[in-house]
């Protein structure tokens, strides 16, 4: 399983060259991937990866977009 990692959502999200809305769409593509590509083959281990890379990736879209990143991480501990 491949999956985006906490250093590849940081370069996405640190891509200048792309508007604000472009890197966030990006994350929340990577993140969804991530949930997509588990399985029921998918160990115990994995699962918990994704969930604290996903935690990563909203972290990452606060520090470039407050309220969205506010929505998502108040979303996922609840």
């Amino acid at each position: 399983m491949r999956i985006v990692t906490s250093e590849l959502a940081k370069k996405i999200a640190f891509d200048f060259n792309k508007t604000i809305k472009e890197r966030v769409d990006e994350l929340l593509k990577s993140d969804c991937s991530n949930y997509t590509n588990l399985g029921l083959d998918s160990s115990e281990e994995e699962r918990v990866l994704v969930r604290e890379t996903s935690k990563d990736i909203y972290k990452i879209i606060n520090l470039i977009d407050e309220e969205s990143g506010e929505l998502l991480i108040k979303s996922i501990d609840s």
